[in-house]
């Protein structure tokens, strides 16, 4: 045979580098659900396990030129739900928490990509 078959390649990801949980912060209530000033508490959107990417040198320069420092590229198995602008954690040290600042759908790999950076330790210029 001069042909070759042609088949589905699958590819299979392993996702064990640790677990980003996706929140939301949301005010504290009291009994009657009031609102207690100055007491956010955080909300769990949804938590996945993820595996490390490094994050290439476009993006760096990209965010770097915004005042972003990225600390980490993760990527979790496909997801629509989530985007930018969102808050997560890894792990369990919901003390250190990230923005989502880039998100890609890669849907041949059928993997989320995102990039993250410390919350409150960037500014964008607008």
């Amino acid at each position: 045979m001069l042909h070759k078959k042609l088949r589905n390649k699958r590819i299979q990801n392993a996702y064990n580098d640790g677990k980003i949980t996706i929140v939301e912060k949301t005010q504290r209530s009291d009994e009657y659900g009031t609102p207690i000033p100055g007491s956010p508490t955080l909300k769990e959107i949804g938590s996945y396990f993820f595996r490390l990417k490094g994050i290439h040198g476009q993006d760096r320069m990209e965010f770097g030129n915004d005042g972003i420092k990225l600390e980490k590229e993760v990527a979790i198995p496909l997801k629509y739900h989530i985007n930018t602008g969102m808050t997560a954690y890894l792990n369990t040290d919901d003390q250190t928490l990230y923005d989502i600042v880039k998100v890609f759908h890669d849907v041949n790999n059928d993997e989320l990509e995102m990039l993250l950076a410390r919350e409150g330790g960037h500014y964008r210029n607008t």
